[in-house]
């Protein structure tokens, strides 16, 4: 192995050390619940399947970068932290900046990407969403916006959109909308844990980049 490999080798080895020693601890974390796949989050907390970081580098890699990204705090609301026990199950989730702006709240979720966005993806807005329901149930916190924060690569140092922000209003149609869905996941992964019964499939866009495609695909549970 010559220098160089040695020097690329502990940069990724260390990297992937850092990213599984900062693993979530056992609950039901929002960003499981945003594909709407109970089946999914069945399969994680079941941990039918061991997964090593370094099979994906670049998935490795862009995790990495996007933790970073979150660490710096833009607001004095920084990595708020919340958590609700929902049919016995608790459900966390950490808001990356609440903004104070013209007297209003805004929750603002950071996203690093490379192509430029058009708009919030549906994942991403379900994501946020679900935040302003926690944060309205638990901290009894009304947000007045919420929205997505992209932040792009300086490729062009004179593109001034290379970062973009997205915002949606947040109505009581929208959180009652929301509440509702997630209150119907969670019992349904619920009820699969308790009578160790697979959820019934949920399909969409995400089933082909899901790690457990092949068990779900032949209604396997893995264990």
């Amino acid at each position: 192995m010559s220098l160089e490999d040695k020097v690329l080798k502990q940069y990724e080895d260390r990297v992937a050390a850092w990213m599984k020693s900062a693993d979530r601890e056992d609950t039901i974390h929002v960003t499981s619940l945003v594909y709407g796949c109970a089946r999914k989050v069945w399969y994680e907390r079941k941990k039918v399947r061991e997964f090593n970081l370094q099979d994906d580098i670049e998935g490795m890699f862009r995790m990495w970068i996007g933790t970073k990204l979150h660490e710096t705090p833009l607001s004095d609301m920084h990595e708020y932290y919340l958590s609700s026990y929902i049919y016995g199950n608790k459900v966390t989730g950490t808001i990356d900046e609440i903004f104070e702006i013209d007297g209003m709240k805004i929750l603002i979720d950071k996203k690093f990407v490379s192509k430029e966005p058009k708009d919030i993806n549906e994942h991403y807005l379900k994501q946020i969403s679900i935040y302003a329901v926690l944060l309205n149930d638990v901290k009894g916190i009304r947000v007045d916006k919420i929205g997505i924060l992209y932040s792009r690569p300086l490729v062009d140092y004179y593109n001034k959109n290379r970062n973009k922000v997205f915002l949606v209003d947040v109505t009581d149609q929208l959180l009652e909308d929301t509440r509702n869905e997630l209150y119907k996941l969670i019992e349904d992964i619920s009820t699969g844990l308790a009578t160790d019964t697979l959820p019934a499939k949920h399909e969409s866009w995400y089933c082909r980049y899901c790690a457990f495609k092949d068990l779900c695909d032949n209604n396997q549970k893995g264990v």
